[in-house]
């Protein structure tokens, strides 16, 4: 008995070396199945894909174990095999069915191999699992009609809307125009200013020419320009060409002040006297009343 159990023991041992050394080199590095559907009618046709890449270029992934199917049916099956930068793509597409409705399920999908990255000991490599959610058919007449039968209400219900707006839009333009007539437009001023009473400059020529005639220096014939530039209505900081511009030819007695005492504000000190005794005629040529 015990020669037996000996020689059974070696043959276990031969055959699981055997079985480890027919398994492909293989580096899973993703396995999974994905579903372009969550749930569909029974008898209606979706797609299960399952990914596996390998670290491994030109890797045979035939020992890929599909995953068991329940409550579905396998319509198809298509396989393709590419290179991917870093290794291996291998997608396989199971095209199935609902075969009645409740829940539906697959299992894990799965390869055995000998793994190099990990000193090449035997591992099984699994996906995910899913579940899906199989409906009961309708039939397609009845879905048709209702379908048809929504699309008309819809379109109805469309129609509706823009003629209550186009309404609503009428009501509010023909109310505005009405408000509109209605109302009076105020149309609103800015504040008036206060009109400044005009200065009268003429007594501040009298008293400057009055200092100039006692004094006869340069600053008192400058107080006399000044004061003639004010009466002459001169902007800040004009100059005598501008403001005889503005001054018509008639007004000859005060053009000819205005160029006496420019004359004597800017003249040489050996020409002042001179200069103050032309300004004092021409000021005493001009009538104040």
């Amino acid at each position: 008995m015990l020669r037996i159990a000996l020689l059974a023991s070696v043959i276990v041992l031969a055959v699981g070396r055997a079985s480890a050394q027919s398994l492909p080199d293989l580096t899973i590095t993703a396995l999974s199945i994905t579903s372009d559907r969550t749930a569909a009618p029974e008898g209606e046709a979706f797609h299960l894909r399952i990914h596996v890449h390998t670290k491994q270029r030109g890797a045979q992934l035939s020992s890929l174990v599909l995953p068991d199917v329940v409550n579905l049916t396998i319509l198809g099956d298509e396989k393709r095999t590419a290179p991917a930068g870093d290794g291996t793509d291998y997608v396989e597409t199971l095209t199935v069915a609902g075969v009645s409705p409740g829940e539906a399920t697959v299992s894990p999908a799965y390869i055995d191999a000998r793994d190099p990255s990990r000193s090449d000991k035997p591992f099984r490599f699994s996906s995910n699992r899913l579940r899906f959610r199989i409906t009961a058919a309708t039939a397609s007449g009845t879905q048709s009609i209702a379908d048809a039968a929504m699309h008309a209400v819809r379109i109805a219900l469309g129609v509706l809307i823009a003629v209550i707006a186009l309404v609503t839009l009428g009501f509010l333009i023909v109310r505005a125009r009405s408000l509109a007539g209605k109302r009076k437009t105020y149309v609103t001023l800015p504040q008036a200013r206060p009109v400044a009473k005009p200065v009268d400059h003429r007594p501040e020529v009298r008293d400057a020419t009055l200092v100039l005639a006692s004094t006869r220096t340069r600053p008192a014939a400058t107080q006399v320009r000044a004061a003639l530039f004010a009466l002459a209505g001169a902007r800040h900081n004009e100059t005598l060409a501008s403001l005889l511009k503005r001054i018509p030819n008639e007004q000859r007695a005060l053009r000819a002040a205005l160029r006496a005492a420019e004359r004597a504000a800017f003249v040489d000190e050996s020409q002042l006297q001179g200069a103050i005794d032309d300004l004092l005629d021409a000021v005493r040529a001009m009538v104040f009343t």
